[in-house]
């Protein structure tokens, strides 16, 4: 019987020691973590698509413009390529945010927040065509392998991978 518990012993220190010593935890881990609102419809006359995730460079006029919120943060860019079909005017701001799907559900992890000082507003469009899409956010945001979506009002939702 001793020698039966001496074994049972062994072999549930065996199986901790083989987890993890550290979980993930993705609601300490992202910016934000909530339920997301109703993802926005998709125009037919508009597709998304994944590029990259590259390290955003800031050159000195954009660390002087930069909102205090943002400095000595690491920034990333997520850089798409966008297809429109007609002119579109882009949705004021906040416009889009990050969805992160884990176990079974979809979160909000990230909602566009102005990393530059503002002293005016401008409206502006995308003319029909193939462009360049680029979503500025923290690094972490984009660090862990997985599911997102981009959602973007007005336009749509675009999902795409993150694998390392």
């Amino acid at each position: 019987m001793k020698r039966l518990l001496a074994c049972a012993l062994l072999l549930a220190v065996a199986l901790s020691a083989c987890a993890p010593l550290q979980s993930w935890d993705p609601e300490a881990w992202f910016p934000l973590w909530e339920d997301p609102e109703e993802p926005p419809a998709c125009r037919e006359t508009v597709a998304m698509w994944f590029q990259q995730v590259r390290p955003f460079e800031l050159d000195a006029l954009d660390l002087k413009r930069l909102a205090s919120d943002f400095v000595g943060v690491e920034l990333s860019l997520l850089h798409m390529k966008l297809l429109t079909k007609e002119d579109i005017p882009l949705p004021s701001a906040p416009g889009w945010w990050i969805d992160y799907y884990y176990r079974g559900s979809w979160y909000t992890v990230y909602r566009e927040q102005f990393l530059w000082k503002v002293d005016h507003m401008v409206a502006y469009g995308r003319m029909a065509g193939l462009s360049d899409a680029g979503f500025a956010m923290p690094a972490k945001v984009l660090e862990k392998p997985g599911h997102y979506r981009l959602c973007y009002k007005g336009l749509g939702t675009f999902s795409f991978m993150i694998w390392r």
